[in-house]
């Protein structure tokens, strides 16, 4: 009979006839398993500790040469670890670090912020309770999250996890208040820029211009001072939409030489240990950043998602450094750089509601550099509310009340 077993002793049998040994060994339903011929009369077995006694004594009644090599399995490795007291104490001593570290915070991460910074949420964290080194079990979660809330202005929703050693704050912003229009504050509406009105468009007011009329800047086109249908006149918020042709005429400089870097293939490492709250630095000389070297920060904390977090990081900071270079740029690539600059400037003046028609550039080149002109014509939208001054607020308003006297 074979079976697997746990645990047990390996033989080597010599025998004359090793088939009828094994045959007498089934026979008399003796477990053995991994049969393996050594040669022509040896073979290799295995048996377990309970079959040791019956497979010897199988062998000593056939005169075969029985050899005890070596126990196998669980059992015998457990005792050659039993023997290494210095090795069992050492992983029952990380065991338990890792346990109590856990009850600990080593690390705090921020997910959704976008507008607030992480460094501000995490100094809020700290105050509230949640620093670094901190005892997490002795945390009330919503007393913090109800500190987090009255401390960060621009945060709507906090969520706070903890997972091994780590602290995750989830935080969900504020929309963006929309602009509220005071619908009793007397305004007109004019050009914000010079151009041809393409639309008009009066939700509230009286149009003072007509698509087709050429308008320049500062010019009413839906006034706050409304005539009713019986004719008097009132002053309003005057509501509604202008859009316009316009253009604009944009130049750009590039000089024919700009400074570079030249790596000089010197570079420096500085590793620094942090213990916590602790930073143990191995360099000498200061960490303040210097004006002509790149620097590049690897930061490496000793942890396991979701597993354990221990308060120890790694951080590396290597310079490579440089030095300012004067030297020559293409001249497309100058050419090419000019007109993006101009685009974006272009751009910004149109806003996002705003497109370009059509832009034209001129290069003009000379020996110090060359400039770029652009000639562009946009649609845009130009309407700008503007407060009725007290003066033409006082004309407005003096025709109602010398009418509600000859009234009375």
């Amino acid at each position: 009979m074979r079976n697997q077993f746990g645990s047990g002793w390996e033989f080597v049998i010599q025998d004359t006839s090793p088939a009828g040994l094994l045959n007498e060994l089934s026979e008399k339903e003796i477990r053995f398993s991994a049969v393996h011929p050594l040669d022509e009369v040896t073979v290799y077995l295995r048996a377990s500790y309970g079959e040791v006694r019956r497979v010897r004594a199988v062998a000593e009644r056939r005169g075969s040469d029985l050899r005890m090599c070596r126990p196998y399995g669980l059992r015998p490795k457990l005792r050659q670890i039993g023997k290494r007291y210095v090795l069992l104490t050492a992983l029952t001593v990380c065991a338990a670090c890792l346990a109590l570290s856990n009850l600990f915070v080593w690390r705090i991460e921020v997910i959704g912020n976008e507008q607030v910074a992480a460094g501000e949420v995490v100094r809020a964290v700290t105050q509230a309770g949640g620093g670094i080194g901190s005892f997490w079990p002795g945390f009330d979660s919503e007393q913090m999250r109800t500190q987090l809330l009255l401390q960060l202005e621009k945060v709507q929703w906090v969520g706070i996890n903890y997972r091994s050693g780590a602290i995750e704050v989830v935080v969900r912003e504020r929309e963006p208040i929309p602009e509220i229009i005071d619908n009793d504050e007397p305004v007109h509406i004019v050009a914000e820029k010079a151009g041809v009105l393409t639309g008009i468009t009066a939700k509230q007011g009286q149009t003072r211009a007509a698509a087709g009329d050429t308008v320049e800047k500062g010019q009413v086109l839906i006034s706050g001072a409304a005539v009713s249908s019986i004719g008097t006149t009132r002053p309003v918020h005057a509501l509604g939409e202008v859009e316009a042709r316009t253009w604009y005429a944009i130049s750009a400089r590039q000089p024919a030489f700009e400074l570079g870097k030249a790596y000089s293939g010197r570079k420096t490492v500085k590793i620094s240990l942090i213990l916590g709250s602790k930073r143990v630095n191995f360099y000498s000389d200061s960490s303040i950043f210097e004006d002509s070297c790149d620097t590049i920060i690897m930061d490496y904390h000793l942890c396991m998602k979701d597993v354990f977090t221990l308060p120890v990081r790694i951080m590396v900071q290597q310079r490579v450094y440089w030095s300012a270079q004067e030297r020559e740029t293409d001249i497309q690539v100058r050419e090419e750089a000019a007109r993006a600059a101009l685009m974006e400037v272009l751009k910004y003046e149109i806003g996002e509601d705003g497109s370009v028609i059509t832009a034209d550039f001129a290069t003009l080149s000379k020996n110090d550099g060359m400039t770029v002109t652009m000639m562009a014509e946009c649609l845009e939208k130009i309407g700008e509310e503007v407060p009725i001054s007290e003066e033409e607020l006082r004309q407005i308003q003096l025709p109602l009340r010398d009418e509600a006297t000859t009234n009375d």
